[in-house]
């Protein structure tokens, strides 16, 4: 989108966010407000006569309307032509100083834009003026409206292209990112930092390699016959399975990740929107961490909707392709076994115990060199002291070495502490098969 367009003088910017913006009504402008009128006739070169106030959208305008969680894209989009763009707003029959708004486009990273109510004039690549604007209800949740006036219909609906593509391209907040879907969020949509872990493994990482990020990233080449594909990690708490999750995540770079928040799968509605969105922005993976908490069997489960939304998005009868699930249970068996080892709604089913002793030769590796702990033969001797451990608990004992060293004033000591970090777990295990209590329950 090229090409400048004088807006006459009208365009005004102010950082005051108490004034209030109007925008027309789609096939006219509010009656009595000859400043925009004026504004627009001139930029589209389109004489405005005396009492005909409409005549400069009528017969010339095109809408769309885009769902709820592509409301800010639709604001950034409309942002995107800031070449030779001018914005300007109208309250009443005059105009008035432009509303921004904070547009969330990354983790802790914004991005201001126009709220949406302002108009833009912007022109196409071959000098076409058009004005455009989004109108939408103040709730977040509610879709928006976006709206091109050209000269003529024609020139309406290319520019109505033209902004479509980049709020489903460039200018999409939540494609080719990793995002959370949580009911208790604004917008249910937040945009999650996985952190670098290409240079981490796990255990499992050539089964997940094999069957998540090869087919997501390659999806081109191999769509045709691995067109989806879910995969179930299961182990006991503080095995690893968020590392798993993450260090798949990390392999993704670009590609679309919906994380869908425990409560979310309490809704069959947001299951379906998960994979909604998934198969918008396909290749894309769904995550679904600690699986069982919320879904758990056909005959106890509390969100029987959200069980059998997910089962319909898992193996329905129109499968869309483009659309993989990661999915993480801390207890296999309390999970329904039809849904969680019948091929086709769970592919692969992969086990995630304690790390090997090369994994955890990398985890220590990594706390002996952050602490700068000047010692050729300790990661050693922690590896041996340390079989049988759990992630969890390599980094309880980074964290109790570290506040020990601080209480006592001392060193750091993490041989010191092994046995510090092994009491309570034996404790905590004793606990957890008390009175009333089966060691394999998971609340």
């Amino acid at each position: 989108m090229t090409g400048g367009i004088d807006a006459g003088g009208l365009t005004t910017e102010s950082d005051a966010h108490d004034v209030g913006v109007g925008a027309p009504e789609v096939g006219a402008p509010e009656v009595g407000a000859p400043e925009v009128d004026c504004w627009a006739a001139d930029i589209l070169g389109i004489p405005v006569g005396p009492g005909e106030p409409g005549d400069w959208v009528e017969g010339r305008v095109a809408h769309r309307v885009v769902a709820a969680h592509d409301r800010a894209s639709a604001v950034r989009a409309l942002a995107a032509p800031a070449d030779g763009a001018s914005f300007a707003a109208f309250a009443g029959d005059r105009a008035t100083a432009l509303r921004f708004t904070e547009v969330t486009v990354g983790v802790d990273e914004t991005e201001r834009c126009p709220e949406i109510g302002s108009m833009v004039a912007w022109a196409l690549d071959d000098g076409t003026p058009i004005i455009s604007w989004i109108e939408a209800e103040p709730d977040v949740g509610q879709p928006a409206r976006v709206v091109c006036v050209g000269p003529d219909v024609d020139a309406s609906e290319r520019a109505l292209d033209v902004l479509i593509a980049l709020v489903e391209g460039s200018a999409s907040t939540w494609r080719g990112r990793v995002m959370l879907l949580d009911p208790s969020i604004d917008g249910l949509l937040i945009p999650l930092a996985v952190g670098d872990m290409t240079s981490s493994h796990v255990d499992a990482d050539d089964e997940l390699r094999r069957n998540l990020v090869v087919p997501i990233t390659r999806f081109a080449e191999l769509g045709a016959v691995i067109g989806r594909r879910g995969v179930l990690v299961y182990g006991p708490p503080g095995s690893g399975k968020r590392r798993a999750v993450r260090r798949v995540l990390s392999q993704l770079e670009g590609c679309t990740v919906i994380v869908v928040a425990p409560r979310a799968l309490l809704h069959a509605n947001l299951v379906r929107l998960a994979y909604d969105l998934a198969f918008a922005a396909s290749p894309a993976l769904v995550v679904l961490e600690d699986v069982d908490v919320a879904i758990g069997d056909w005959n106890s489960s509390p969100a029987p909707e959200g069980l059998v939304e997910l089962v319909s998005q898992l193996d329905g009868p129109a499968p869309r392709p483009g659309v993989f699930t990661l999915a993480t249970t801390n207890y296999g068996d309390s999970f329904d076994f039809a849904f969680s080892r019948r091929t086709g709604r769970f592919d692969r089913l992969v086990e995630v115990g304690p790390p090997s002793d090369v994994v955890r030769t990398e985890v220590l590796a990594g706390v002996v060199e952050r602490h700068h702990l000047d010692d050729a033969g300790l990661v050693q001797r922690l590896v041996s002291r340390t079989e049988g451990w759990s992630f969890s608990q390599l980094v309880e004992l980074e964290r109790l070495a570290v506040l020990g060293a601080a209480a006592d004033d001392a060193p750091i000591d993490l041989l010191g502490t092994v046995d510090a970090v092994r009491m309570p777990v034996r404790a905590r295990d004793a606990a957890s098969r008390g009175p009333g209590r089966d060691g394999g329950n998971y609340l």
